[in-house]
């Protein structure tokens, strides 16, 4: 009789374990690994697009200055223009700098305007030479546009005066940049 008792209670065990243990198995495996980002901000970032965007050596009067392709070394700055067009009131786009293939900077911009004009920058060293690109970047990681680069020593890549390369260090926003509308220049 003992042992009959002793098998109940093993079977009933079991059973419990299976009642309760697969539904709770069940239930850890459809927890995804990230969280589901909201409807609204993938929406978002499917209503961006850029209508242009330059790597240059400066930016005047919210327009990129001495766009190209290959820079010289001795420019200490660069700067990546995006012109951005989108359907939502409020968004952010991102701009990242690649070194070969070593991410240098990541710096989020906020876009505020259907039409909205914004850039960032990058402190470029002497010795990092070769080649470059930066991406914008929605918030739903997609990229939207994209421009190659190389810094290289010698005559290809001369630096336009001081006055057309924006603000110096002193009043220059590390690596933010300034935004503002696209359209008229802001008159003062």
């Amino acid at each position: 009789m003992a042992k009959s008792y002793l098998k109940l209670w093993y079977l009933t065990l079991m059973v419990s374990l299976i009642v309760v243990g697969i539904p709770q198995m069940a239930l850890t495996q459809e927890k995804p690994d990230q969280p589901e980002k909201p409807a609204a901000m993938e929406q978002k970032a499917a209503e961006v697009q850029v209508v242009r965007d330059a790597v240059a050596a400066g930016i005047s009067d919210r327009e990129p200055v001495d766009e190209g392709q290959v820079f010289s070394p001795s420019l200490d700055r660069l700067y990546y223009f995006t012109e951005i067009q989108s359907q939502s009131p409020s968004t952010e786009i991102t701009h990242v700098w690649y070194y070969g293939d070593r991410e240098m900077a990541r710096v989020a911009l906020p876009v505020e305007g259907s039409r909205w004009r914004t850039w960032s920058s990058k402190q470029i060293l002497p010795e990092w030479t070769g080649q470059w690109m930066v991406e914008a970047i929605t918030i739903d990681g997609t990229v939207v546009a994209s421009q190659a680069f190389s810094v290289e020593s010698g005559p290809t890549g001369q630096p336009g005066p001081a006055s057309e390369r924006g603000p110096g260090p002193a009043g220059e926003r590390s690596q933010t940049g300034e935004s503002g509308p696209a359209g008229e220049p802001e008159k003062k």
